[in-house]
């Protein structure tokens, strides 16, 4: 057999890859389907760390530099030996998964690095792929004060910008209110990219399932992004492939090993 230089890239970094993560993950990349079998996850040391709505997240044994994700909705048939599909989490879920994969490296100073992933196919009637390996973060949360220390630290002119509103700085929940203005203003992004930003805040309510306390402006959104270095490279990405801003909420915020505030989940389907 002939081989072409991109067979012979494609099988150094398959090699590559065994060698750095090790027998376990080479076994999950020619047999992508045992990570829906939850016995061989449990069997192997993975260890369920959350769950979101389309996917599950794993932490592989003894290794705490990387995360596993997994999409949802997919039952492993131990009858079969094959997977069914039972949920539409499933493509939704693996779709997020393909996101990942073709743009997490893409903006690296915004999201973690993806490392190896499951081949791409038609999960549940979408192009996506099963799962990923990204970069381990420590969350930001939502509590509060940890993501007003994140603004702070990461987006110091976005945070000056929120203390310049109407803030009541005697009160005690300051943290709070600076939180409820953050989410104020990616919710308004939204609301703005919907065209709907110019509805009453009871309908807004409605949309989003969420209160909004203040509605804020186009000009607002420019002038953040154009003094803000973090926040302008996060709306590009996020321009760039049509993600939701109200992902950038607490629990979805993370910060690297190289000190680098990213988002952990760059789904682009839950846009209503």
């Amino acid at each position: 057999m002939r081989i072409t230089r991109s067979l012979l890239l494609q099988l150094i970094k398959e090699a590559v890859g065994d060698e750095f993560f090790g027998p376990l993950i080479a076994e999950i990349r020619a047999n992508p389907d045992v990570v829906i079998d939850l016995d061989w996850l449990q069997d192997n040391g993975f260890t369920l760390l959350g769950k979101g709505k389309y996917r599950f997240v794993y932490g592989l044994p003894d290794e705490q530099m990387f995360v596993l994700k997994v999409a949802r909705g997919i039952f492993f048939n131990p009858n079969t030996r094959e997977r069914d599909i039972i949920s539409k989490s499933a493509a939704y879920g693996s779709a997020d998964n393909l996101t990942e994969v073709t743009y997490f490296n893409e903006f690296p100073r915004v999201f973690p690095k993806a490392y190896v992933h499951a081949p791409i196919e038609n999960i549940g009637g979408k192009e996506g792929t099963l799962w990923l390996i990204v970069e381990k973060v420590n969350v930001v949360g939502k509590e509060a004060p940890n993501i007003v220390n994140a603004i702070k630290t990461y987006m110091p002119i976005v945070y000056s910008f929120i203390l310049e509103q109407d803030i009541n700085f005697s009160e005690d929940n300051l943290n709070e209110q600076i939180k409820q203005k953050w989410y104020d203003i990616i919710f308004s992004m939204d609301a703005n990219k919907m065209g709907v930003l110019q509805y009453p805040v009871d309908v807004l309510k409605t949309v989003f399932k969420r209160a909004f306390g203040e509605k804020f402006t186009p000009e607002d959104f420019e002038y953040l992004a154009t003094n803000d270095p973090k926040f302008r490279e996060i709306t590009i990405a996020d321009e760039s492939i049509g993600m939701a801003y109200r992902e950038l909420r607490g629990d979805n915020l993370g910060v690297t090993k190289s000190n680098n505030l990213v988002i952990i989940d760059a789904s682009t389907v839950d846009t209503v």
